[in-house]
């Protein structure tokens, strides 16, 4: 049995971590699935008793990883996925619309009902690839994506944040709900990472990607280091034994 922490680019934070907190997290294997932006696709669907990947680099991902084609029940997953809402508030659209409560004179307001609708399409397919986990007896957890960064290009641009930060927070309320109704358990942000309004504070973020542009989103390793190790003891404490301890 393995412990795979598999996701979208935010686990890269977590395998960068791992190298500081040491022993606790060796029994962890890191990899990622693909990009963020295939979440919002139909990119698994269960076959038997396994889940498999439609998505090619997706599929080919997790087979580089693991060496199967699907994910079983014979393994522990720490899934890394469902509260990357960067992808929801980063448009343009966000400068010229807002939640009713908050849009003033300025914007055009957007009743609950159009915002809920707005997360519940985010997050249909990881919902689907969740659902259909747990069909299939997986032993597996979901892991936060970090906080949203006040450095976006968006919130630069001059959009307001106090929207921005609402639905974000509305859309980890809503997959939380969900998680919650099917007992599947949650590994949150750890404490002290935000500034007082909710943004991932500087010394945690990731300043510039592998090709030296600007990264806008991503945590860094000193975030993935403080993540890991809620990780660990959510492992210790939902699937004891699965972990070797140090």
């Amino acid at each position: 049995m393995s412990i795979f922490v598999a996701g979208n680019s935010h686990t890269v934070a977590l395998a960068k971590g791992a190298q500081s907190v040491g022993a606790s997290a060796a029994a962890l294997q890191f990899f990622g699935f693909g990009s963020g932006a295939i979440e919002v696709t139909p990119f698994s669907r269960r076959e038997g008793n396994r889940v498999v990947m439609r998505d090619r680099d997706y599929a080919q991902n997790l087979r580089r990883a693991t060496g199967d084609d699907g994910i079983d029940a014979s393994h522990v997953w720490a899934i890394v996925m469902g509260t990357h809402n960067y992808r929801i508030v980063r448009g343009h659209f966000w400068g010229e619309a807002a939640p009713s409560a908050l849009a003033g004179t300025q914007l055009r307001p957007l009743s609950d009902a159009v915002i809920d609708q707005i997360i519940s399409d985010d997050q249909a397919q990881i919902r689907a690839f969740l659902e259909n986990l747990l069909l299939i007896g997986a032993r597996f957890l979901v892991v936060s994506c970090p906080p949203l960064r006040r450095d976006t290009p968006n919130i630069r641009a001059g959009m307001p944040t106090a929207s921005l930060l609402d639905v974000d927070r509305r859309a980890r309320a809503s997959l939380l709900d969900w998680l919650d109704a099917r007992d599947i358990p949650f590994v949150a942000p750890p404490e002290g990472v935000t500034d007082a309004d909710g943004f991932l504070l500087p010394d945690f973020a990731q300043t510039h990607t592998p090709s030296g542009t600007p990264d806008p989103h991503h945590a860094n390793a000193a975030y993935g280091a403080l993540m890991l190790e809620k990780l660990v003891a959510a492992i210790d404490t939902h699937f004891p034994g699965a972990r070797v301890p140090a």
